[in-house]
């Protein structure tokens, strides 16, 4: 059992790091929007990677975001981009659902299970 428990923590730790070094985090924000502690750049877009925050200052932009909030309640921590009803727009793909954009009306993929948790099986 020890051996098996020592096996797993190995793997999880291979696995943290590996995706630590080949999976680092891109973020596009306009000036104003991050902070002192973020990046020390006066003007236009931010290009950071979060991995460890080295950043790039694009210079001077009229880029800016517009913030929509798709639904107000948690459903899940990741999200996708794709054309899911092929009418040459990006819809946005959550958990259960998907938003269709331009509107951004919500759509069940399937129905969420109340306290559904997920357990990982734990064998060779």
């Amino acid at each position: 059992m020890i051996k098996k428990l020592i096996k797993i923590l190995f793997s999880l730790i291979v696995l943290f790091l590996l995706l630590w070094e080949f999976a680092p985090s891109i973020i596009l924000a306009p000036y104003g929007d991050m902070t002192e502690i973020t990046t020390t750049s006066t003007n236009g877009l931010y290009i950071i990677n979060t991995r460890d925050n080295e950043y790039v200052d694009a210079g001077p932009s009229n880029i800016s975001f517009k913030h929509i909030e798709l639904d107000d309640q948690y459903h899940t921590e990741g999200a996708s981009v794709a054309d899911i009803n092929n009418d040459g727009l990006n819809d946005i793909i959550t958990g259960h659902y998907w938003y269709e954009a331009p509107l951004w009306n919500r759509h069940t993929i399937r129905a969420p299970k109340k306290d559904a948790v997920s357990i990982p099986k734990l064998s060779d």
